[in-house]
């Protein structure tokens, strides 16, 4: 646990990255996909995918700690 939580903060940092890159890029990457508009329209799909992104990065951190107990193998 010690290594984790030395990591701690600059994980959380990163998240909140992410967080606050999602939100400002979010809407343009849906619109892009989906039609103009549409992430504004629907605010669920754009807390939905902000919620996936941050899944996934959650995912990875979890990732990479079993990767390191295992001594990277």
């Amino acid at each position: 646990m010690k290594k984790f939580d030395e990591a701690h903060d600059v994980i959380w940092q990163e998240a909140i990255k992410l967080t606050r890159d999602s939100l400002q890029h979010a809407p343009t990457w849906i619109d892009a996909e989906l039609g103009k508009g549409y992430a504004k329209k629907h605010p669920e799909f754009l807390a939905s995918f902000i919620s996936s992104a941050m899944t996934a990065y959650a995912g990875s951190v979890i990732a990479a700690a079993i990767q390191d107990s295992h001594g990277g193998k």
